[in-house]
């Protein structure tokens, strides 16, 4: 069974989401995907943010899960259909 969502739809679903399917951190947060902070013994990992932002403080990563999935992706325009698709 495959969702078809628009692209409104999936950005809601993925703003609503932005920790879904990140490892949980050691302490607290989740396991940056970028540069393994949080994985450590005193890794405080990803955290999120009041304004619904995700911040990572050893790679210094800012911004929200499109942006974090495009980053992984080694996709550079945060607002292409590759970004959107890789989140």
């Amino acid at each position: 069974f495959i969702m078809i969502y628009t692209r409104n739809e999936a950005k809601a679903y993925i703003d609503a989401h932005p920790m879904e399917g990140l490892t949980l951190a050691r302490k607290k947060g989740w396991v940056c995907p970028l540069c393994g902070n949080g994985s450590g013994d005193d890794g405080d990992g990803l955290v999120l943010g009041k304004e619904g932002n995700i911040r990572c403080f050893v790679c210094g990563f800012s911004g929200d899960r499109i942006d974090l999935e495009a980053e992984r992706a080694h996709v550079s325009d945060h607002q292409s259909r590759e970004a959107f698709d890789a989140a």
